[in-house]
C-alpha cells in the first residue's frame, strides 16, 4: 500500500540531494494560489523528488500520500481501500516510469490536490487547464537553482567557496542541482571548484540520463542546434534547413516541444531560448568530433540571418564563435550602428566578452566602455577600455570609433574635474571633423549628436550657458534627424536644465515635458541621466514657490544622483539651498551641504565649483548665520555672465544681517549689468522692492518692475523668499492690476504660503476628480451626471474642495489649484 505521511521521509531522489529550501517553489504547490494538479517535469537530476520531500514536510497536519508506484497507484484507484471521506489532503506521484494518462486523470477526478514528478511531459495537461488554473507546471527552468541558491547551499553544508568560484559553479552547470551537489560533494580545497574529474561526471551524466531516451533525428537537431548561443524560432529554422525544409511556425513548436521536455530553457533576452549550459557543452563536443567545422560554419549562417534582418546589435553573443570574416563584416556593420537606439542592446552582451575578443577591434573596445558605466558603474574598467581603443583606433581620418573615443575621453575629463583636459579632447576632436568631407560626417551622423552632446556638457560645465544651449539644440536636431531616440532625451534633459538656467522657464518646462514622455516611452524612467530630468522639474515648481512639490522631485534626483557616474552635487546642492530657504527648512539645507564636499570630483568643475560656495552660503542663511555666508562668498569668482547671481546671494545675506544699505548697492551694481536673464531680473527687482519697504521708502516702482519680470516666468519664489515683500503683497499694501497675467497675484502668494507651511491641502481621490471637472466648461448639473453623483453629493464635495483650497467660489479654486501644481497649467 503507498505510504501516507504527515510531515514526509525522504523521498527516493538519488541523483539529487540539495537540501536548501526551495520556498518559492514549494508555494507554487501547495501556496493558496496553488493549482489542483501540479506537474513537476523535467530531466534527471533537477530535484524533484526532493522538491516532493519539501512539499511533504511543509504541508504540516494535512494528510499527504505518496505514490511511488504503479501498483501503489492501482491500490489507490479502488475506493475499498481510500474511501471518499478517507481520501487524503494531498497525493505526491513520484517519477513513475509508464505512469499512462487516463490513471493521473482518475488520480485527479477523485477530489485531493495532486502533485506530479516526471521526465516526460503529461499530454494530460492541456493548454486551456493551464489558462484556467486548474494545472502549472514546473518546469526545467523553474527547478534550476539560482547563483543565490548555489551559494546557500554551500553555506549550508559548511564548504568553503568564494563568491568568485560560486559564479563559476553557477555558470558552469546553469544551477542543474544534481551537478552542483556533485560539485560541492568532491569539493577540494587544492582544486578548482569545476576540475577535470567533475566535467567528465557531469558529461557522462547528461549522455547517459538526459539525452539516452532522445530519439535519433531530434538529437542531430538537438546537436546542430547547440552550435548558436541563444536562438529564437527565426533563428532555428535557418540553422536546421540543411536538415529539413523547416519553416519558422515549424521551428516554434519544435521549440515549444523542447522546452517542455526541459531541453532547452528561456535566455535572458527577450524571445530568445538557449540550451542549459551542460547539456549544450555535451552536445558541442559530440559536434566537434564528428564535423569539425560544423560549428563556425551554423554561428556563421546566424550571424548572417540577424544581420540580413536588420538585427544587427543581436548578433554580438554570436560573434566569440563565428569566423573572422564574418566578426569583420558585422564590425563593420556596426561602425554605423553604434550610437543608435539599437546599439543598446549590445550593452549586457558585451560585458561577458573576454579581453582578446576585445582587444583588436575598437568597436567593441568603445561598446565595453560604455558598457562598464551600466550600474554597478566601473569607472577603473572604463578607463581601460578607453586607452585599449586609443591604441588600435583608426586615426587616418574621421569615423566613427575615432569620434566616439573623443567623446568618451571628454565625459572621463569631466568625470575627474578635468575641465581643461576635456577642451583639448574637444579641440583634436574638432580637427577631424573640420578636416572630414561631407559624406564622411554624414556616416558619422550618430556620433556627432553624441560629440555636441559632451560640447554642450562641457560648455554647462564652465558656465557657458548660450554655448551649451547652441551644442544641446545642434545635439538635439541631428539625434532627432537620425532617430538616435538616447541622445535626443539625454540632450532634451540638458537642454531643459540650461534653458531653466537662462531663466527661460517656459521653454525649461516644454523640454522636461518632451522628454519625460519619451523617457517614459523608451523605459528608461530608471537610468542615472534623468536626474538632471527630476533636478529641472524640482526646480522649476521651486521657482513657482511650490515648496512641497519641489522636495519630492529633488529626493527622485537625488536617488538618481547616488548612481550617476558623473554626478550634478554641485547643481543639486544649489537646488536643496534655496528649497531650505523658502521652506525654512534645516533639513533641506543638510542635503545641500552633503552634496558640497569633494568626494564629488565634479564639483571641481568651473560652474559647480561656483554653485557649491552659493549652496554653502545659501545653507548658512536657513540656520540664520549671514556673517558666515558672506565670508563662504568672500574671494569667489564668479563665472563669466554670472555675477549677477553672486551679487543677489550677498544681497540676500546682507538683508538677513539688516545691512540693507549694502543690499540695495549690491543689487544696483547688479541691475547695471547686460543679458541678465529674466529670474535673475526678478530677483534683482524683488530685493529692491524688499529694501524700499524696510526702509520706509516708495517700493511701487520696483514692484513693477518685477511684476513686468514675473509676468514672462510664472515664478513667485522671489517674492516668498523676502518677508516683508511678500506679507506687503499678502495684506494689499502692494496690489497687482486688477486684470492681466498678475491679477490674481496676492490670493497666490497666500495660497503658497500656506502651503509652504502647513503642507499642500490634502484632497481625496474623490475631490481631486471633482475638481479637475471644475476646470473645464461643463455645468454643475452636467459634471454630476458625468461622475454619476446627484447634485447635492456634488455640491457637498465642491464645498470641502473650497475650503480645503481657502476659496469661494469656481473660478478661484481653479486658478488656486493651478498655482500649486493641483491642476496641469491652463
Amino acid at each position: 500500500m503507498a505510504r501516507r505521511e504527515s510531515g514526509g521521509e525522504a523521498g527516493k531522489g538519488t541523483t539529487s540531494r540539495t537540501d536548501v529550501m526551495r520556498r518559492r517553489l514549494v508555494d507554487a504547490v501547495i501556496g493558496s494560489r496553488a493549482a489542483p494538479l501540479t506537474v513537476v517535469q523535467g530531466p534527471a537530476g533537477l530535484g524533484k523528488s526532493v522538491l516532493l520531500d519539501q512539499v511533504a514536510q511543509t504541508a504540516g497536519r494535512s494528510q499527504v500520500l505518496r505514490i511511488t508506484s504503479t501498483d501503489q497507484l492501482a491500490a489507490y484507484a479502488r475506493p475499498t481501500n481510500y474511501p471518499d471521506d478517507e481520501l487524503p489532503d494531498l497525493i505526491l506521484i513520484d517519477d513513475i516510469g509508464g505512469v499512462t494518462t487516463p490513471a493521473i486523470l482518475d488520480v485527479h477526478s477523485r477530489g485531493p490536490r495532486v502533485v506530479v514528478a516526471t521526465r516526460n511531459p503529461l499530454t494530460a495537461v492541456s493548454s486551456g487547464m493551464l489558462l484556467d488554473g486548474s494545472a502549472h507546471i514546473i518546469s526545467t527552468e523553474d527547478l534550476l537553482l539560482t547563483s543565490n541558491e548555489v551559494t546557500q547551499l554551500a553555506s549550508k553544508r559548511k564548504i568553503q567557496i568564494s563568491a568568485d568560484e560560486a559564479a563559476d559553479l553557477h555558470l558552469a552547470t546553469d544551477g542543474w542541482p544534481a551537478m552542483v551537489d556533485a560539485a560541492l560533494r568532491l569539493r577540494r580545497p587544492d582544486e578548482p571548484v569545476m576540475h577535470r574529474r567533475l566535467h567528465e561526471l557531469i558529461n557522462q551524466f547528461v549522455r547517459e540520463e538526459v539525452l539516452a531516451t532522445v530519439p535519433g533525428d531530434e538529437l542531430a537537431k538537438l546537436t546542430m542546434t547547440a552550435a548558436l548561443p541563444q536562438f529564437d524560432a527565426h533563428l532555428l529554422a535557418a540553422t536546421l534547413a540543411d536538415l529539413t525544409d523547416y519553416t519558422e511556425p515549424d521551428a516554434a513548436l519544435l521549440i515549444e516541444h523542447w522546452s517542455a521536455a526541459g531541453w532547452v530553457i528561456r535566455a535572458t533576452s527577450a524571445h530568445y531560448w538557449r540550451m542549459p549550459q551542460p547539456v549544450r557543452q555535451n552536445l558541442l563536443t559530440e559536434l566537434g568530433i564528428k564535423h569539425p567545422s560544423r560549428r563556425v560554419e551554423l554561428v556563421d549562417r546566424a550571424v548572417r540571418t540577424l544581420v540580413q534582418g536588420n538585427r544587427t546589435s543581436e548578433a554580438l553573443p554570436y560573434l566569440v564563435e563565428a569566423s573572422q570574416d564574418v566578426v569583420s563584416d558585422v564590425l563593420r556593420e556596426q561602425e554605423n550602428q553604434l550610437g543608435t537606439d539599437a546599439s543598446w542592446a549590445l550593452l549586457p552582451s558585451v560585458k561577458s566578452l573576454a579581453d582578446d575578443d576585445l582587444v583588436n577591434h575598437p568597436a567593441l573596445l568603445l561598446v565595453a566602455a560604455i558598457s562598464a558605466l551600466l550600474q554597478p558603474a566601473d569607472l577603473a574598467t572604463f578607463k581601460l577600455r578607453l586607452t585599449q581603443a586609443e591604441a588600435v583606433v583608426d586615426r587616418s581620418s574621421l569615423n566613427a570609433s575615432l569620434l566616439t573615443l573623443h567623446s568618451l575621453q571628454i565625459m572621463l575629463a569631466r568625470f575627474e574635474g578635468a575641465i581643461d583636459r576635456a577642451r583639448e579632447v574637444e579641440r583634436s576632436g574638432r580637427t577631424f571633423i573640420d578636416a572630414a568631407t561631407e559624406e564622411q560626417r554624414r556616416e558619422c551622423a550618430t556620433r556627432l549628436a553624441f560629440f555636441n552632446h559632451q560640447v554642450g556638457a562641457s560648455r554647462l560645465a564652465e558656465g557657458d550657458l548660450s554655448s551649451a544651449e547652441a551644442a544641446f539644440r545642434l545635439a538635439r536636431t541631428l539625434a532627432h534627424h537620425n532617430q538616435a531616440h538616447w541622445y535626443l532625451a539625454a540632450s532634451e534633459v540638458l537642454l531643459a536644465y540650461t534653458a531653466f538656467q537662462n531663466g527661460d522657464l517656459p521653454v525649461a518646462a516644454r523640454m522636461t515635458e518632451s522628454a519625460t514622455a519619451l523617457i517614459r516611452r523608451s523605459g528608461w524612467s530608471h537610468l542615472q541621466f534623468t536626474d538632471h530630468l527630476y533636478l529641472t522639474q524640482g526646480l522649476l515648481d521651486l521657482e513657482y514657490g511650490r515648496g512641497h512639490r519641489a522636495t519630492a522631485l529633488l529626493h527622485r534626483a537625488q536617488d538618481r544622483l547616488e548612481f550617476d557616474v558623473e554626478p550634478p552635487a554641485a547643481r543639486l546642492a544649489a537646488a536643496w539651498s534655496a528649497l531650505g530657504m523658502l521652506l525654512a527648512d534645516p533639513v533641506s539645507a543638510e542635503h545641500a551641504l552633503l552634496l558640497c564636499g569633494s568626494e564629488f570630483a565634479t564639483n571641481k568643475l568651473p560652474y559647480n565649483r561656483f554653485l557649491t560656495a552659493i549652496a554653502r552660503a545659501q545653507t548658512y542663511l536657513v540656520h540664520n548665520d549671514p556673517k558666515a555666508a558672506l565670508a563662504e562668498l568672500d574671494g569667489v569668482e564668479a563665472p563669466s555672465g554670472h555675477e549677477a547671481y553672486l551679487a543677489i546671494t550677498r544681497a540676500r545675506a546682507q538683508l538677513v544681517a539688516d545691512a540693507v544699505d549694502q543690499a540695495e548697492l549690491e543689487v544696483a551694481a547688479a541691475e547695471q549689468k547686460p543679458d541678465l536673464s529674466m529670474t535673475i531680473r526678478a530677483d534683482l527687482h524683488a530685493i529692491a522692492a524688499e529694501c524700499a519697504l524696510r526702509r520706509g521708502h516708495d517700493a511701487l516702482p520696483a514692484f513693477r518692475r518685477l511684476l513686468a519680470s514675473i509676468e514672462r516666468t510664472g515664478a513667485r519664489r522671489p517674492i516668498l523668499l523676502l518677508p516683508q515683500l511678500s506679507h506687503a503683497i499678502a495684506t494689499g499694501v502692494l496690489t497687482p492690476p486688477n486684470s492681466g497675467r498678475s491679477a490674481g497675484l496676492v490670493a497666490e502668494i497666500v495660497a503658497l504660503r500656506r502651503a509652504n507651511v502647513d503642507g499642500m491641502p490634502g484632497l481625496s481621490e474623490r475631490e481631486t476628480e471633482i475638481l479637475t471637472a471644475l476646470a473645464g466648461s461643463d455645468t454643475l448639473a452636467s459634471t454630476a451626471k458625468r461622475l454619476y453623483v446627484s447634485s447635492n453629493t456634488l455640491k457637498t464635495i465642491t464645498r470641502a474642495v473650497y475650503r480645503k483650497l481657502g476659496v469661494a467660489d469656481r473660478h478661484s479654486a481653479v486658478s488656486i489649484a493651478r498655482t500649486l501644481g493641483l491642476l496641469p497649467p491652463a
